[in-house]
């Protein structure tokens, strides 16, 4: 693991670019009008939002964030909206109220607790910025193939 760390090193401004392409084109929002992003991995969520300052000025004030969290964890909801805010930095209230999935799960989880749903990111008012990475997308695509 760590001789993969080393061989990747920093990232040149470049190669965020080529990556957060790469991670929006697998992960990210492509049918919406507007940028987005979900996942469940803090590490994946703090690269986006690097992603997308670094690579185009935007900042917590451009977005908005939302959980997702599955609705038998409705009574950890506090507990869930406080670890995703802290996640991001930002404060609890600025949390767009919760979205609970309403599924009943047939496995039984031995840490229940670690459970904290998913966060939502939308880029607000950025359906221009969303064909952009369609472009990005496509670039990467046809620039792959040779």
């Amino acid at each position: 693991k760590s001789e993969g760390v080393l061989e990747i090193g920093q990232l040149a401004k470049r190669e965020l670019f080529i990556a957060g392409v790469a991670l929006y084109w697998a992960e990210g929002f492509k049918k919406d009008k507007q940028v987005g992003f979900a996942n469940s991995d803090p590490k994946m969520i703090q690269f986006f939002l690097k992603w997308l300052n670094k690579c185009f000025g935007y900042t917590k004030k451009d977005l908005s964030f939302r959980t997702s969290v599955n609705i038998s964890h409705r009574y950890r909801i506090e507990e869930i909206e406080n670890y995703w805010a802290k996640i991001v930095g930002i404060s609890k209230n600025d949390l767009q109220r919760p979205f609970y999935q309403n599924v009943k799960w047939q496995k039984i989880y031995d840490h229940p607790d670690e459970y904290h749903g998913i966060l939502r990111i939308r880029v607000k008012k950025s359906l221009d910025f969303l064909r952009k990475i369609h472009g990005f997308i496509d670039g990467l695509r046809i620039n792959s193939e040779n």
